[in-house]
């Protein structure tokens, strides 16, 4: 059970590259990762399961991870509990791809223009998922309220919280949000010099 090679093709792996960025040792480690949270031997794993890895369990921002898993992972049925979120390992993989750096270091094949619009796909990844995980109604926009939990994600502690809800308002009123909300586009102006990249990206 734990052999990588056992289970996914040199053609899954590939493919997998393609999709994701990671290369193809990365997705062997993460494969043997996944068949060891796989208790069940079912197929997938519950958000649940992901406190113990421990690079995602010390990240400061796990609650956010999870609930990436949460959002991407298809909804099927458990045995166990039928409200469970169950990730199959393409989902798992696919969604800690978002939290790969922005920065591409291999392919030495690829040219200039080429790496950097697999960082820039990657950043517009990080703020969607981001945007989508504070979009709490799920109609495409943030409010006042949500902006200000999303900063607090981003700065943590350094600023007290009445000061964050003051740039919270600042921001939505320079920003022109229509009706009290910001648009995607509005959303990634706001976070545009946002260190997001150190935020959001996990070493694998």
């Amino acid at each position: 059970m734990g052999q990588t090679s056992s289970w996914l093709s040199s053609e899954e792996i590939q493919q997998l590259e393609k999709e994701t960025g990671f290369s193809g040792n990365q997705i062997k480690r993460l494969y043997q990762r996944f068949q060891r949270l796989d208790k069940r031997h079912h197929g997938s794993i519950t958000p649940d399961d992901f406190s113990s890895i421990p690079d995602l369990a010390l990240n400061p921002l796990f609650d956010l991870i999870v609930r990436s898993f949460d959002r991407i992972g298809k909804t099927e049925p458990s045995p166990s509990d039928s409200t469970d979120v169950s990730v199959n390992f393409q989902q798992f993989v696919k969604t800690l791809s978002i939290f790969l750096p922005a920065k591409v270091t291999r392919g030495p094949s690829q040219d200039k223009a080429v790496q950097q619009k697999i960082a820039e796909d990657r950043r517009m990844a990080k703020l969607k998922l981001v945007f989508q995980l504070y979009d709490v109604k799920g109609d495409g926009f943030i409010d006042q309220d949500e902006l200000h939990s999303v900063m607090k994600t981003m700065v943590g502690d350094n600023l007290p919280d009445e000061q964050l809800r003051f740039i919270a308002a600042k921001t939505m009123e320079e920003a022109g949000a229509t009706g009290g909300r910001l648009s995607f586009d509005q959303f990634c102006k706001i976070l545009q010099h946002t260190d997001l990249e150190s935020r959001l990206t996990i070493k694998f």
